[in-house]
């Protein structure tokens, strides 16, 4: 019997690296990695050059493959400072990507959106489903947002079958993107080196963050049951508050530091909150770690690899 063949844009990166070795483990999947850097894993094919360029992604894909699109030049702060740049990469980018799908005729795409933007701010006690209205207030929710709104158009239009992920905060990053840390490694190595943490506004605001093992197993789950044309909320499905993190940090590593509030961006919503029903219902998904489990053995991992006492 044939492998599966997987295509993953952005497979060297935090989440695709991750997903990567998952995949591997599995022995029924041929991986391909598209990316702008090298893989150290040799197990991997991996093809250099940007997920844009069609000519080069026309050379990768191939009929009847799954393509994992998690690729993306910026992050919220960033996409802030260059929009246009983030419309040229991410939107165009993406459509590129979308024209060779339907040339070759994929099996579906599978997008990593952003479930921490693309809702906005969230009124009320109830946390977002997947049917509530979109309303970004940042460049990159609504360049996520409408990346979305384009996959579902080529879905009208091509008949291109898609899942989109709205992935809420996943951690640890430090093994893979030390370029890129999240709000939990930062304060997790501020605390274990006794450097001063920077939080902006008051510490009320409050994300949800998921575990990298249990998004990995959400990917997993929508290749195996094959999903079609559908949209996930995919987190913990509990919101923590920045003032709430820091305790579970102080708490893992037994240490204190210093704290500094500074004021907020306007950009970060003050609230994520997702509902993660649909996920649990259709794929019979569910998340393992909490986040005090989560935050625990990110520290267990930041210990071994830096041999902390």
């Amino acid at each position: 019997m044939s492998k599966e063949r997987i295509v993953i844009t952005g497979g060297n990166g935090f989440i695709g690296s991750n997903l990567v070795l998952s995949l591997l483990k599995k022995e029924c999947f041929d991986i391909v990695v598209m990316d702008n850097k090298q893989s150290n894993n040799e197990k991997i094919k991996t093809f250099i050059g940007n997920f844009s360029d069609k000519e080069f992604i026309s050379k990768i894909i191939n009929e009847d493959d799954t393509v994992i699109h998690l690729a993306c030049t910026t992050v919220t702060h960033t996409a802030e400072n260059n929009r246009q740049t983030d419309i040229e990469d991410n939107i165009i980018g993406t459509i590129n990507l979308l024209d060779v799908c339907v040339e070759k005729k994929v099996k579906k795409i599978i997008f990593a959106s952003s479930g921490g933007t693309v809702y906005g701010e969230i009124t009320g006690d109830q946390p977002s489903k997947e049917t509530d209205c979109v309303h970004p207030v940042s460049a990159y929710g609504i360049m996520k947002v409408t990346v979305e709104n384009y996959i579902k158009l080529y879905n009208k239009l091509y008949n291109l079958p898609y899942v989109i992920m709205r992935i809420s905060n996943p951690y640890p990053r430090f093994q893979f993107s030390k370029s890129k840390p999240g709000v939990v490694d930062i304060f997790l190595d501020s605390f274990v080196n006794g450097r001063e943490i920077n939080v902006f506004g008051n510490g009320k605001s409050e994300r949800d963050y998921i575990f990298i093992d249990d998004l990995i197993k959400f990917i997993i789950s929508i290749i195996e049951k094959r999903k079609m044309n559908e949209t996930f909320n995919v987190g913990s499905g509990k919101s923590t508050s920045i003032e709430s993190l820091l305790k579970i940090v102080e708490s893992a590593t037994d240490k204190k530091t210093k704290i500094n509030y500074m004021k907020s961006k306007n950009f970060e919503v003050e609230k994520v909150s997702l509902d993660i029903n649909k996920a649990k219902k259709e794929l019979g998904w569910q998340p393992e770690y909490t986040i005090e489990k989560g935050v625990m053995k990110a520290f267990s991992q930041l210990a071994e690899q830096n041999h902390v006492a």
